[in-house]
């Protein structure tokens, strides 16, 4: 196999990913709405830092840093406030949108 048949085979992967995009991030959206909204947050808390630590290594794997870096900024913040105050939601609100546009194919 040519390192330009590689090439090409990786970036369709690559794109394989990115279309898969959107419903990781509706299950990450429905997870911080539960979140955000509630007094018990125990398990849809760790369900949610569970999917940006997947979203954050698989990123990076598939070439895609950005990605990688907002989704693990965002677990990161998860982690290290414990409660959601309203400083720490618009936080959150601002990493979301983030990984949502770095989410998109660039152009």
């Amino acid at each position: 196999m040519t390192f330009q048949k590689l090439g090409k085979e990786f970036e369709e992967l690559r794109n394989e990913y990115r279309r898969g995009m959107p419903q990781k991030l509706e299950r990450v959206q429905k997870l911080w709405a539960i979140v955000s909204t509630s007094k018990s947050v125990g398990r849809p808390l760790q369900e949610l830092c569970r999917e940006l630590h997947t979203i954050a290594g698989s990123a990076g794997t598939f070439g895609l840093p950005q990605l990688s870096e907002v989704a693990l900024a965002a677990e990161t913040h998860l982690i290290a406030s414990g409660t959601v105050g309203e400083e720490g939601k618009q936080k959150m609100a601002r990493l979301l949108a983030e990984l949502k546009d770095a989410s998109l194919p660039p152009g």
